[in-house]
């Protein structure tokens, strides 16, 4: 099973909660075995009835096979091309790629060939 660390970067804490959760939506829409937020080493807010907003910029996605991680990644650029503002960090093991809005070539041949790679 291959596990992938997707961050979304926005300066407006509440802007970044918002596309965290929608991109979280859309991730589960794919056939990928779970996605979840990231909440390691983030307290819960006392009082709060959720997430403290800095804990669920990252999401954990677990997926079994090379195909859907393929699909990962087109769903992601398509996320991030969506506003030139968007800016997303991908983890996979020891290698990590930025994503930000509206790719050059050189930028879209770098992030298929991230998601292409095999594990």
């Amino acid at each position: 099973m291959t596990s992938i660390s997707v961050t979304v970067h926005d300066e407006d804490p509440a802007i970044a909660d918002r596309l965290t959760r929608q991109l979280r939506a859309e991730l589960l829409a794919l056939d990928i075995d779970d996605a979840t937020f990231d909440t390691e080493g983030h307290e819960e807010v006392s009082g709060a009835k959720g997430l403290d907003p800095q804990a669920v910029t990252t999401i954990i996605v677990a997926l079994a096979g090379s195909p859907v991680l393929k699909q990962l990644g087109r769903v992601l650029q398509d996320f991030v091309n969506r506003d030139r503002h968007r800016e997303i960090t991908v983890k996979r093991g020891k290698d990590t790629i930025t994503i930000k809005g509206t790719p050059d070539e050189g930028t879209r041949d770098l992030v298929e060939k991230f998601f292409d790679a095999e594990d």
